[in-house]
């Protein structure tokens, strides 16, 4: 560095000496990107993958790291929905694989109902998770989240069905179809719908459906800041991370009870609930509780922040999916003449925790990012993700 040069001068050396490349091929990582994740992913506990959604890459690329993986002892799979979803997929999953999840969203839901497992390439990843998986419980699927809003009517449908209060029944008919092809009924309807619902559901062979209606209180608390209803959106999100690290952690003590050794899990969630510290909506998120859970176990964790690269595009719950490069070039612009246009892109970020001052003078998300994630994952070209065949969209009420 020339006498009086920036630090920042500096930074394409450290770019060039962590960057490596990987490769999917036939389901597999290859390149020394793919050794590079191997080797940490098995010296780790939990692999934290925080990602941007609707890319189908992304997906294809945390399929075959799972296979890598479940070679070293990952049995269990931490994904962005609730036990209630999950635990039906995976039942259909082990029933005859993706075409039985299909059928059974075809016959019971829409689009919208399971978020994110209704796109082809995220059932894809949770069918391959199970069917290698030699986890000697189940769930080796772990819901973390919240109720999701797109699935209150076949919840509500459900209890109606097959609740042993006929009260219930008869209330949680009323309110299932006036949720029917509402998106937005969990987070727009008068709480005491629920509250008065969840009062009839006592009995003691009720107590699941009992469980489902105080997990589905607690969701629309969650959404009301963010469909007009009220409420603070920092205590909203809190109450969601929070909420995380509680399933979190009955997941894992049941594990740990049935297989007789701390489990190994792979997570994959939007980044934002991956970043340790503060996450970008600024509070305490579950990736950082898990980092800090594994330091209890004399233990590690991975953090990976998975982009959509150059020639990607997003998927989106609604709506036509978008391009990734403009938000991209806006972010890692700095990181364009090292991201390979055919290859993944694997940039070791821990030994820039060295340096400060090479990226001291990156905006502040991207210094959060870096300071938060040991590795970034761009996926260039990526497809975007595709509704399973025959769903059907729900829409917003008008206005």
């Amino acid at each position: 560095l020339a006498q009086g040069a920036p630090a920042s001068d500096l930074l394409p050396a450290l770019i060039e000496h962590s960057r490596h490349t990987a490769r999917v091929e036939q389901g597999r990582l290859t390149g020394d990107g793919a050794a590079l994740l191997h080797v940490l992913g098995e010296q780790s506990q939990f692999v934290l993958i925080g990602e941007e959604h609707g890319n189908a890459g992304i997906a294809q690329f945390a399929a075959a790291y799972w296979r890598d993986l479940n070679e070293v002892g990952y049995n269990y799979h931490a994904i962005e929905t609730d036990p209630w979803i999950a635990e039906r997929l995976e039942r259909e999953l082990r029933t005859d694989g993706v075409d039985a999840w299909t059928r059974y969203l075809q016959a019971n839901g829409t689009a919208t109902t399971a978020p994110f497992m209704t796109w082809a390439a995220e059932a894809d990843l949770a069918g391959v998770v199970v069917a290698s998986s030699d986890a000697r419980r189940a769930p080796t699927l772990w819901g973390l989240d919240q109720t999701f809003i797109g699935a209150a009517s076949l919840f509500l449908r459900d209890i109606a069905e097959n609740a042993r209060d006929p009260e219930a029944r008869r209330l949680a008919a009323t309110l299932s179809e006036a949720a029917n092809g509402n998106l937005s009924w969990l987070g727009t309807s008068p709480p005491q719908q629920l509250v008065d619902l969840r009062a009839q559901l006592n009995g003691r062979r009720d107590a699941r459906y009992a469980a489902l209606v105080d997990a589905m209180i607690v969701s629309q608390r969650i959404y009301q800041p963010f469909t007009g209803a009220g409420g603070e959106a920092w205590l909203a999100n809190l109450e969601r991370e929070t909420l995380m690290k509680r399933l979190f952690l009955e997941n894992y003590r049941a594990a740990e009870r049935a297989d007789g050794a701390p489990p190994r899990v792979m997570f994959k969630f939007g980044a934002g609930h991956m970043y340790r510290g503060a996450s970008p909506t600024h509070v305490p998120g579950l990736g950082g509780f898990v980092s800090e859970f594994a330091v209890q176990n004399n233990a590690s964790a991975l953090s990976i922040y998975v982009a959509c690269g150059p020639g990607g595009r997003l998927a989106s719950l609604q709506g036509p999916p978008g391009a990734c490069d403009e938000d991209f070039s806006q972010r890692f612009g700095f990181l364009a003449p090292y991201v390979s246009a055919d290859e993944i892109t694997v940039v070791d970020l821990r030994p820039w925790r060295m340096r400060p001052n090479r990226w001291a003078h990156l905006p502040a998300p991207t210094q959060q990012l870096i300071d938060s994630f040991d590795i970034l994952v761009v996926v260039p070209n990526g497809a975007a993700s595709e509704f399973l065949p025959g769903l059907a969209m729900p829409s917003l009420p008008p206005g």
